[in-house]
């Protein structure tokens, strides 16, 4: 009869630890799906800010080879030929250094996180190497400029545009960067690195 007693509560203790496993299952499940959800969502906005970027660079090139053709700037051949070439790395480098490929099911979570931290320090390496440009691209500006009769005038207007465009372009650096961590946080979570590293 005891024994009968035993086998029973064992029974019903298999059963248990069986529907708690199966509990812990969905919820991890749950929450693999939550986080795969977030890390689609935010490749897609990289995405969408990075075509807009591209865009803009793009639109760029057209309105300085419009402003060299058609206005009365008198600017040389030379800055504008390295005013589009600069744009274009510019859109290089977006395009290069931005991961905006939608993660699929089944990727290899580890080798995302590994490309995301490798991007990452490039990006911080072309961004000194853009600004550095930059720098050298306004000095080259203020040089021919200086030349013309409009030249202070057009550079005041030059440098007004730099300004606004340079607040809005670190304004969606910053934004872009810290999608880009939260993307890099959600990789880690799923390829269970980041439980690793807080469990040691």
């Amino acid at each position: 009869m005891e024994k009968n007693i035993n086998m029973e509560e064992l029974e019903q203790m298999r059963q248990q630890i069986q529907e708690l496993k199966k509990q812990v299952h969905d919820r991890t499940r749950v929450n693999e799906d939550m986080l795969f959800k977030s890390l689609v969502d935010i490749t897609k906005r990289i995405r969408f800010r990075t075509i807009g970027t591209v865009i803009a660079g793009i639109w760029a090139v057209f309105i300085w080879i419009g402003l060299y053709y058609y206005s009365e700037l008198d600017f040389s051949k030379e800055l504008l030929i390295g005013t589009c070439i600069m744009l274009f790395f510019y859109i290089f480098i977006t395009l290069r250094y931005n991961y905006w490929q939608t993660p699929m099911r089944g990727q290899n979570m580890v080798e995302m996180v590994h490309t995301l931290v490798e991007q990452k320090k490039w990006r911080q390496r072309a961004r000194i190497v853009a600004l550095s440009l930059l720098v050298g691209w306004l000095v080259w500006l203020y040089i021919d400029l200086s030349k013309s009769e409009m030249g202070s005038e057009v550079l005041m207007y030059c440098l007004g545009g730099i300004v606004v465009g340079g607040t809005i372009g670190l304004i969606k650096y910053h934004k872009m960067e810290n999608e880009y961590n939260e993307l890099l946080h959600y990789a880690k979570k799923l390829s269970g690195e980041e439980m690793v590293n807080e469990e040691s």
